[in-house]
């Protein structure tokens, strides 16, 4: 007959459920501090949520186990108890990581190791065809573009973008994959732009380039993205300065503008689109930093 003892600590058990703990607390400061969206894209937040709840349960059921009856039964001497171990340790390493040291978007200095996967219009689809200009607004006429001379998508598969209204908000990623297929609809037209501040070595001090980060994922995957600003005092704003843009978007003759990652998107011609400035807003960073790119199908 098993006669029974007084409950037992199990240290493995408790060393587990702090483990546990631990991630749950790492996810939800994340979570609650809106740090999540510099390391993730903004449509996995929800998954996250879902899983600092599993592990939330799993602490609580762990640690609800730290003390077990103990019978006395003929096991001689052997132990259900989880002990334990050195190797332990190794999960606890991104939780410290995670909960001492701050979270910061990816910035200039990510493009000192980047590479170049900016992704491209395809060449074979552009062609030098005239488009209709929009309603243009007065603009020094050195600055306007001559739409007759700049690429253009050849035929129709590909569909119109919705146009903006002038003097909105417009995505640079939106820039990126729509100025082939309407290019009357921002060349000459007056939009602002929201990026950070990057300064290629060697420019000019009234050149800046204004860049994001695009992600699909995660920053694992990030691809830098951004256009060249004019602006008098360009020289004053250091790398990683966030801004507000509004400006024209007109043409630029740009040395090894194809080398520098962040503007190599556009290819078609010596001359790459730059806006120029008719005011610059510093801004702190936003809540989301990064822009979606679309996930392949």
């Amino acid at each position: 007959m098993s006669a029974m003892k007084s409950p037992k600590f199990e240290a493995g058990t408790f060393v587990q459920g702090v483990i546990l703990l631990g991630f749950t607390i790492f996810l939800l400061k994340f979570l609650v501090t809106g740090g999540v969206y510099a390391l993730v894209a903004p449509y996995l937040v929800v998954l996250l949520w879902i899983t600092a709840g599993v592990f939330g349960v799993l602490t609580f059921f762990t640690l609800s186990r730290i003390f077990r009856p103990v019978q006395e039964h003929d096991h001689h001497g052997h132990s259900h108890s989880v002990k334990p171990g050195l190797r332990w340790l190794v999960l606890t390493a991104p939780v410290v990581v995670g909960l001492v040291l701050p979270t910061h978007a990816l910035g200039t200095a990510m493009l000192t190791t980047a590479l170049k996967n900016t992704p491209r219009p395809p060449v074979e689809a552009v062609s030098q065809k005239a488009t209709q200009p929009a309603a243009q607004e007065s603009a020094p006429s050195d600055d306007l573009v001559d739409l007759s001379t700049v690429p253009h998508a050849d035929g129709g598969e590909y569909e119109k973008p919705v146009h903006r209204p002038v003097g909105s908000d417009l995505p640079l990623d939106e820039l990126m994959f729509n100025i082939l297929v309407a290019p009357e609809y921002y060349y000459n037209q007056t939009y602002q732009y929201t990026g950070f501040v990057y300064h290629p070595p060697g420019w000019p001090q009234n050149r800046l380039v204004l860049l994001r980060y695009m992600i699909s994922c995660c920053t694992a995957d990030a691809t830098p993205l951004g256009v060249t600003v004019e602006w008098k005092d360009a020289d004053k704003y250091k790398n990683d300065q966030w801004l507000t843009v509004e400006g024209t978007l007109s043409l630029r003759e740009i040395a090894d503008a194809d080398e520098i990652v962040p503007i190599a998107w556009y290819q078609m011609s010596k001359k790459k689109p730059a806006v120029i400035a008719k005011n610059v807003k510093p801004i702190d960073e936003p809540k989301i930093p990064y822009l979606g790119k679309p996930v392949s199908k």
